[in-house]
This record gives structure tokens, C-alpha cells and sequence, in this order.
């Protein structure tokens, strides 16, 4: 399974999708906060080198990076 998978319907609108919980899903941890420890940290700042990320809020990117590279 790969993160095609979890991208939805291309007509989705990509701000009405929550990149965290799309990162968790695609990564296969079981909460969101597993997120920010190993090995699913390191997997999320790939995953996100590899999303279009077009189309998602600046302040939901914002978030998102903030939450996955602060330690």
C-alpha cells in the first residue's frame, strides 16, 4: 500500500484533508503523536518530500512542518 492510496478522490479538495492524519495513515502508526518519534518521524519527512503538497493552506503546511521537524 502507498500513499496513493490514502490521496482520496482527485476532485477532493486538498484543504479538506488533514495531512497529519493522512501522514498516519500512509505510515501505518496508530496516533498522530507517533508522528514526532522514530522510526515514523523520519518516514513522515520523506513522505512529505514525495506529496504535491499544492492545493493544502499555507497554515496547515505550516503546522504540519512545524509539528514533524521541532523537536
Amino acid at each position: 500500500m502507498n500513499f496513493m492510496d490514502f490521496m482520496g478522490d482527485n476532485n477532493e479538495r486538498k484543504e479538506d484533508t488533514d495531512l497529519l492524519e493522512l501522514l498516519k495513515h500512509i505510515i501505518g502508526c496508530e496516533y498522530i503523536s507517533d508522528l514526532k518519534f522514530e522510526p515514523y518521524n523520519n518516514k513522515a519527512k520523506l513522505i512529505l518530500n514525495q506529496l504535491n503538497l499544492d492545493g493544502y493552506p499555507s497554515k496547515q503546511l505550516e503546522d504540519v512542518f512545524e509539528y514533524i521537524y521541532n523537536d
